[in-house]
C-alpha cells in the first residue's frame, strides 16, 4: 500500500519533531509507521478498526494519534509539511 505512505523526503521534513525513545520501558513503535497509519485514516475517512494491519494495531496507532494531537506534535508536523492551518486532525472516532 505504498500510495498511502510518506516518501523519504516527506519523512525527513518531520522526523525531528518526534521524541527520541526512552532508554527504559516498553520498546516504542516506529513513529513513521504510526504517522503513515494516521495519514491513512485521515485520507480514507475509515473507522480506526479498519486500519490495515501493515500499520500496526489500530488501538496503538490511535493512542499515538491521541497523544500527538494533544501535545501539538501533529499540528507542528502539518505546519512543517505545509498543510493549511485549517486542516483538521479529527478522523472518525468510532471504533
Amino acid at each position: 500500500m505504498v500510495r498511502h505512505r510518506m516518501s523519504d523526503d516527506q519523512w525527513e521534513c518531520i522526523q525531528d519533531l518526534f521524541p527520541k525513545p526512552a532508554a527504559t520501558g516498553r520498546p516504542p513503535r516506529n513513529p513513521r509507521d504510526m504517522m503513515d497509519g494516521i495519514f491513512w485514516i485521515l485520507r480514507t475517512g475509515s473507522p480506526w478498526r479498519d486500519l490495515p494491519e501493515e500499520f500496526g494495531a489500530w488501538s496503538t496507532v490511535w493512542d499515538y494519534f491521541d497523544r500527538w494531537n494533544a501535545d501539538g506534535t501533529l499540528s507542528r508536523a502539518g505546519a512543517t509539511a505545509g498543510l493549511p492551518s485549517s486542516a483538521t486532525l479529527e478522523p472518525n472516532t468510532a471504533g
